[in-house]
């Protein structure tokens, strides 16, 4: 599922940690786990050189991490995961699959922009 809104724009030097919420999906009570982020190139922008390896850009393993909500007090769940060395004039697709606490599997997916 797409979140519906693009991460910031990155610079080709900059390291960051790229986060995707998967509360709406879960009961109460449920949690997520193994989660498995991927990286695809989606779009060149005019004079720039396509990025060959576009999966390369996942530094590290992705974690999952819960927090209470500050005005519900109900549990939120993310999954979160280091990117670094985007190729400058590049649109990368990043998507995070998790299995549930009940057996499901879920995907979410956002956008974000080397310039």
């Amino acid at each position: 599922m797409y979140v519906g809104q693009d991460w910031d724009d990155l610079e080709p030097t900059e390291d960051d940690v790229f986060s995707l919420e998967f509360t709406q999906d879960l009961q109460p009570g449920q949690s997520i786990n193994t989660p498995v982020w991927s990286c695809a190139l989606v779009q060149t922008f005019t004079g720039f050189t396509p990025d060959p390896s576009p999966n390369s850009r996942i530094t590290g393993a992705a974690n999952v991490t819960t927090e209470a909500n500050p005005a519900t007090g109900a549990t939120r769940s993310f999954t979160n995961q280091a990117i670094s060395g985007a190729v400058q004039g590049n649109r990368y697709l990043l998507s995070a699959t998790v299995q549930t606490s009940d057996g499901r599997t879920l995907t979410r997916h956002s956008f974000f922009n080397c310039r």
